[in-house]
Parts: structure tokens; C-alpha cells; sequence
């Protein structure tokens, strides 16, 4: 069952994150600048997400307890142009060449 945005006008972003606080966080950061926000925990998640919620835009963090961030872009890819934000602490040179143009990377220096 597709289950849309609860407000259709409102933009649904997905948030791929396994850490609570930060869903939280960008839960408020998203609802304050006007979007909706659905949650996946996991790749598996997320991918399931994608297909059920049909969400604008992703945000995604790489390191996740199942499938890893590269996983996830690289089977959305192959069916969809998804835009996609990737968070992550790692250097972003290995996804250049997946995200294509239809993506951004941020890098954090810890």
C-alpha cells in the first residue's frame, strides 16, 4: 500500500539515520522549514521506504547496521532518480561516481 505525505502539500523527505537523536533533530530542522519527514533505521529500511512512501528527497547517512550508505544509492540508482543527501564522516571521493550529479555529499571533520 502506498501510503503518501500526510500533508500532500507538504515535501515528504526520508530520513536514513540509526541514531535517534539525530532523526530528532533533523525531524524539527525539516517540520520548522515546511517538510514532512518519514524514518527508516536501516538500507533495508530505507530501500522499503522509497518503494512504499514515494518520499521527495533522502537523506542518508553511509553507516548503517545492515546495508551500507554505497548499497542503498547504488540499487536506488539502478530504478530511480531519488535526490539524495549523504551524510557522512568518511571522505565523499568513492561517491562522486554514484550519485552522478543527482546527489550531494557533506563531510563533517570530527
Amino acid at each position: 500500500m502506498n501510503t503518501p505525505s500526510p500533508n500532500p502539500t507538504k515535501p515528504l523527505i526520508l530520513v536514513v539515520d540509526d541514531e535517534p537523536q539525530i532523526q530528532r533533530f533533523l525531524d524539527h530542522a525539516l517540520a520548522a522549514s515546511g517538510y514532512d519527514t518519514c524514518f527508516a533505521a536501516t538500507g533495508q529500511g530505507a530501500l522499503e521506504a522509497v518503494a512504499t512512501r514515494k518520499p521527495d528527497a533522502m537523506i542518508l547517512d553511509l553507516g548503517l547496521p545492515d546495508l551500507n550508505g554505497k548499497e542503498v544509492i547504488e540499487t536506488l540508482r539502478a530504478k530511480s532518480n531519488l535526490p539524495i543527501i549523504v551524510f557522512s564522516l568518511d571522505e565523499p571521493g568513492g561517491f562522486r561516481g554514484i550519485l552522478s550529479g543527482r546527489g550531494t555529499y557533506t563531510t563533517v571533520k570530527g
